[in-house]
């Protein structure tokens, strides 16, 4: 499998037996796993990549859906600069 975490590309293979979660910890947070689609076998549900196989696990991080404030940021300073532009251009008013 291959790394899709910010492009890397490089095959890191599946991941040892002792970097998963141990058992104690399956059972303590059992409430918040969901399947692996690859291996199916259960992964933390907010785990990027399954610690069994190394498959890359879709919808994985809430936050990344949405439009990043720096576009937000950038667009609302657009638009008062042309707004600011216009007026003193006198096509406003």
């Amino acid at each position: 499998m291959t790394c899709s975490r910010r492009g890397c590309g490089k095959d890191h293979g599946p991941l040892r037996e002792n970097e998963g979660p141990s058992q104690e910890d399956i059972q303590r947070f059992g409430d918040v796993t969901r399947t692996c689609p690859a291996c199916r076998k259960e992964v933390f549900d907010d785990a990027e990549l399954c610690y069994h196989c190394g498959n890359a696990i879709e919808g994985a991080s809430q936050g990344s859906a949405g439009v990043p404030k720096w576009v937000i940021v950038t667009a609302g300073l657009l638009l008062t600069t042309f707004a600011i532009a216009m007026v003193f251009s006198g096509r406003l008013f």
